[in-house]
């Protein structure tokens, strides 16, 4: 499958599965320096591989182009933009994920806005994209219950030989 990724090293798991079992046409990213919302991994990966890096927004025409070109599905993982989509692409296919059970745990700091808001749990939401003005269809969030005595780095980086909490939904 031919495929255009929109995010940055908070999914490089999801970035890594998708240059192994298919081809990635495109990254388009962003710059931030902040925690594990770096690009630097993500886009190194890219440039071993030949794939062109954009940190620019994708435009209306460049999707069109995509989709006439091959393309079969755009991935969004962690991606700090809104992707405007042509409503003339009756073929479009695109999801995205957030790393929060949506809607109550949208925040740039997912795991620990669920911790400060005592929410029940977290996990990650997956969606479509749809053009705007279209409904997006959401899929159940994959989500672990959180327990008081977590931190977030427990969350994230659990003790060795176990997996990290949202892994184990």
């Amino acid at each position: 499958m031919n495929i255009v990724y929109f995010g940055s090293d908070v999914f490089l798991s999801c970035f890594e599965y998708f240059v192994r079992e298919h081809t990635v046409l495109a990254l388009y990213t962003y710059h931030n320096d902040e925690d594990y919302f770096t690009e630097y991994a993500i886009t190194r990966r890219a440039r071993e591989l030949g794939i062109p890096v954009h940190y620019e927004s994708i435009t209306p025409a460049d999707i069109e182009e995509y989709f006439r070109s091959g393309c079969e599905l755009f991935f969004s993982a962690e991606y700090n933009r809104i992707i405007e989509l042509p409503q003339n692409l009756p073929q479009f296919r695109g999801v995205n994920i957030h790393s929060s059970c949506l809607p109550q745990g949208r925040s740039y700091y997912p795991i620990e806005c669920a911790m400060e808001r005592e929410l029940p749990r977290t996990g990650v939401t997956l969606h479509t994209l749809a053009p705007k003005g279209t409904a997006a269809g959401f899929s159940p969030s994959a989500a672990s219950p959180l327990q008081r005595r977590w931190t977030a780095w427990t969350c994230i980086c659990p003790a060795p030989g176990t997996p990290g909490l949202c892994w184990r939904s």
